[in-house]
């Protein structure tokens, strides 16, 4: 998503999408997009906004848009949306929160992909063990907090020491 915060009250979206989850203390926030202005008035929404084509979609309580190609504000109320290409005029839609991911969606992702590349860590510092020319591994997998030692957990440890970590 191409977003630049102009103000605390107002954003523009050039392209991408974006979920606004905006607070009753932050009522009137703006977000401008090349084809239409959306001002919250105390809700939840999503932004879908491509070169010539935005869609809002209005997912809990309401907004007003201003298409670009109009001087007339809509307002548009949860389960609704609306469409505006290029210079032509607002079309109506309802709302699909599906074509959103929420935060929490992200945050599933995110972590299942972190569990997945400490896996993958773990079987490539396996493998570095089973080589018989590897004289120092240092893991970091058994530290303490407080403790300031790292231990050489390569098979043949009696040939190098532990190490100490400075500065980290």
């Amino acid at each position: 998503t191409e977003l630049r915060l102009i103000s605390p009250s107002e954003a523009s979206c050039q392209s991408g999408r974006l979920i606004a989850e905006v607070p009753p203390q932050a009522k009137g926030f703006r977000v401008n997009t090349p084809q239409m202005n959306v001002t919250d008035l105390g809700t939840s929404f999503g932004l879908d906004a491509k070169e010539r084509r935005t869609e809002l979609h209005v997912f809990n309580g309401s907004v007003e848009f201003l298409p670009a190609a109009s001087t007339t504000k809509q307002n548009l109320k949860e389960g609704a949306g609306a469409v505006t290409e290029s210079s032509g005029p607002a079309r109506l839609i309802s709302a699909n929160s599906t074509a959103f991911a929420s935060l929490f969606d992200l945050q599933q992702k995110s972590s299942a992909a972190e569990v997945l590349r400490h896996e993958q860590w773990r079987a490539a510092s396996s493998r570095l063990d089973e080589d018989p020319s590897l004289l120092v591994h240092f893991d970091f997998e058994q530290t303490e907090l407080s403790d300031w030692r790292l231990p050489n957990t390569s098979s043949r440890k009696k040939t190098a020491l532990d190490a100490t970590i400075v500065g980290c």
